[in-house]
C-alpha cells in the first residue's frame, strides 16, 4: 500500500506542467496631430496604439485602452472634452495610465498626469519616456484588485415600518 502511494504521488507530480504566466496585451489610445513617432515608441514596448484622434471618441469608450497618450495642439481639441473623455477612461480601467507631452500639459485640466513625454524629441528619449509609463501600467496590473461591494442605490428611500397594525 505505501509502495502504491508512493507511485502514484511521483506521477502525478511528474503529470502537472509548470504554468507560464501571460500578461494580456496592453493598448495604448493616441490623441496626437503628428501620431507616427508615438505609435513607433510604443511598438517598441510590445503596446498596441489606436490613433482616436480622427475616430469617434465614443468608440474609444467601449474599446478601454489601458493607457491614453495625449500630445494634442490646445486648438484642436477643447480641454473639457480632453477631461471628460480620460473620466471615462478612468471609470473602466482603474489603473490607467496617462501620457501627457509638454506642449499639451499647460492647457489639459481636471485629472492626474502620470508622465510627462517631450514629444519633440528624438525617438529613442521618446521610447524611454514611454517605456516608464508602460512599467507603471505593468506593474499596477500585478497587484490585485478587491471586489467592489455593491452601493446603496441613492433614490431608495425606505418605508417607515409599523409595529403593529393596532397603534
Amino acid at each position: 500500500m505505501q509502495a502504491l502511494r508512493i507511485a502514484l504521488t511521483e506521477t502525478a507530480e511528474t503529470a502537472t506542467p509548470a504554468r507560464s504566466f501571460n500578461r494580456a496585451p496592453l493598448h495604448a489610445a493616441v490623441l496626437s496631430d503628428r501620431p507616427a513617432g508615438l505609435v513607433a515608441a510604443l511598438a517598441e514596448h510590445d503596446i498596441t496604439a489606436i490613433d482616436a484622434t480622427p475616430m469617434d471618441l465614443a468608440l474609444l469608450v467601449r474599446d478601454a485602452p489601458d493607457m491614453v497618450v495625449i500630445d494634442l495642439d490646445g486648438a484642436t481639441m477643447p480641454s473639457r472634452r480632453i477631461a471628460l473623455l480620460v473620466a471615462q477612461l478612468g471609470w473602466l480601467r482603474r489603473d490607467l495610465v496617462i501620457a501627457v507631452s509638454r506642449r499639451c500639459a499647460p492647457h489639459v485640466r481636471g485629472f492626474a498626469i502620470d508622465v510627462i513625454f517631450d514629444g519633440d524629441a528624438d525617438a529613442e528619449t521618446l521610447a524611454t519616456r514611454l517605456g516608464e509609463a508602460s512599467r507603471l501600467l505593468q506593474h499596477s496590473r500585478l497587484r490585485p484588485v478587491e471586489a467592489a461591494a455593491p452601493a446603496a442605490p441613492v433614490l431608495f428611500q425606505r418605508s417607515a415600518r409599523r409595529v403593529s397594525l393596532f397603534r
